[in-house]
């Protein structure tokens, strides 16, 4: 497995290779006061992410919430030989959508996702555009606080 890339802050100045952006719309990171908060609009929406039934299909947890709508998951890769449990970066936007920074399963250990994940939140936070190794950009709903 290839090692995940960071979060790249975009700047006007910046002279250096990053992937093209996504032609889809930013994704706008939504601070919500805690995972709880996400979850309930997530329902409302009638999403169905935190489900039960979806969280046990994948063998999905949720393991910590940073703020700016960033969190960390784990899930049981069973679909092929390989049954490790890996982890992923995910945001929230205020509609409840639940959006994977990166790569699904990027990380090998949880304290990579955590440190990942902790610099995406601290980012968004201070006001930047981040975009993700897939070409997807974030920024915080309402900006910097």
């Amino acid at each position: 497995m290839s090692h995940p890339i960071p979060p790249i802050l975009i700047r006007p100045s910046a002279d250096v290779p990053r992937p093209t952006p996504k032609q889809s719309p930013q994704v706008k990171a939504w601070d919500a006061p805690d995972i709880s908060a996400i979850r309930r609009v997530n329902k409302e929406a009638g999403l169905f992410w935190f489900r039960p039934d979806s969280m046990r299909y994948f063998q999905s947890k949720v393991h910590r919430y940073f703020g700016n709508g960033v969190f960390t998951t784990s899930e049981k890769s069973s679909f092929g030989n390989d049954s490790k449990r890996r982890f992923s970066v995910r945001v929230a936007d205020s509609q409840g959508q639940v959006h994977t920074f990166g790569d699904f399963l990027a990380f090998e250990r949880c304290g990579q996702a955590t440190s990942a994940a902790h610099r995406l939140s601290v980012n968004l936070a201070e006001g930047a555009e981040v975009m993700d190794s897939n070409g997807q950009t974030y920024v915080r709903l309402g900006g910097a606080k």
